[in-house]
């Protein structure tokens, strides 16, 4: 075997010509390890001829082997297309077959060696084919992976007893407590947490007011729906308000004090500011 860059089979229509049964998988890793590993198609380095044929090695160590002793892997035959990952598209169009293992993610149950609790729902984004059959894994990351050892996950089985599906809710056609629970029931506990804690007074405004107005200011700053720019803005406003509610209490403390000793030196500005939003 030679390495491309030695032979002058430089030209992606030549390297295509002579391609081996295995395309541009490795067949070092589909024959130890029956794994569709892509060789590393941006290096020729680990590209090899041999036989008129091209072979794609996934790295240094598969070259390494190949480049020793080729025959032990040439004859391999690849017994299934690798697996294909499908669209949402390509899924509904899949109907009437079903998902495999009833939708939960074969990656991440193999991954716990069978337990209850790593019975994970699948989802319709990351659904691969192989063999004809549709599996749904629950991540990116084990999609790749199964993609690359399907044959390590598809043969498990669930036991009889599995976790109930998940099902989507539609919050709009809740009732309005069931939807403001559902949607926004943790950002107010937190922002009346926040208020209890703060205990707000801004200057010439009622205590319910106050309280009102930090509690606004709080869930627009905190909102999870903005954008960070607009989280940004508001968290300032909110921290403005903090500061000038907070006059309230420096001045009760730091005026009757300053009669009997030396005057804080930002009295004078903090009184200014405090006469300020009485105009306001």
């Amino acid at each position: 075997p030679a390495p491309i860059y030695r032979t002058g089979l430089h030209t992606f229509d030549r390297l295509k010509e002579r391609l081996s049964p295995f395309g541009y998988y490795c067949p070092v890793r589909w024959t130890e390890k029956k794994q569709y590993v892509l060789g590393k198609l941006t290096d020729l380095t680990f590209t090899y001829e041999y036989k008129d044929r091209v072979y794609w090695l996934a790295g240094a160590s598969e070259a390494e082997k190949f480049s020793a002793q080729p025959e032990n892997y040439i004859d391999s035959t690849m017994t299934d297309s690798p697996p294909q990952h499908l669209t949402l598209a390509q899924v509904k169009a899949a109907f009437p077959r079903q998902l495999e293992l009833q939708g939960f993610c074969p990656v991440t149950f193999v991954d716990g060696k069978g337990r209850y609790e790593h019975i994970r729902q699948g989802s319709q984004e990351y659904v691969a084919e192989f063999q004809s059959k549709l599996y749904a894994m629950e991540s990116q990351e084990k999609l790749k992976r199964f993609q690359q050892s399907p044959y390590k996950f598809i043969n498990c089985q669930l036991p009889k007893k599995v976790p109930p599906k998940v099902m989507a809710l539609n919050v709009v056609e809740l009732p309005i407590l069931g939807y403001m629970d559902q949607t926004v029931s943790h950002l107010v506990t937190k922002a009346l947490t926040a208020v209890g804690l703060q205990r707000p007074k801004y200057p010439y405004v009622g205590v319910q007011q106050s309280c009102l107005l930090y509690v606004a200011l709080y869930l627009k700053a905190y909102n999870p729906k903005s954008s960070d720019t607009v989280r940004h803005f508001w968290r300032q406003r909110l921290q403005q308000f903090e500061d000038r509610c907070n006059l309230v209490k420096y001045l009760g403390k730091v005026i009757p004090a300053s009669a009997e000793a030396a005057r804080p030196i930002d009295l004078d500005s903090k009184l200014q500011q405090f006469l300020a939003l009485s105009r306001t």
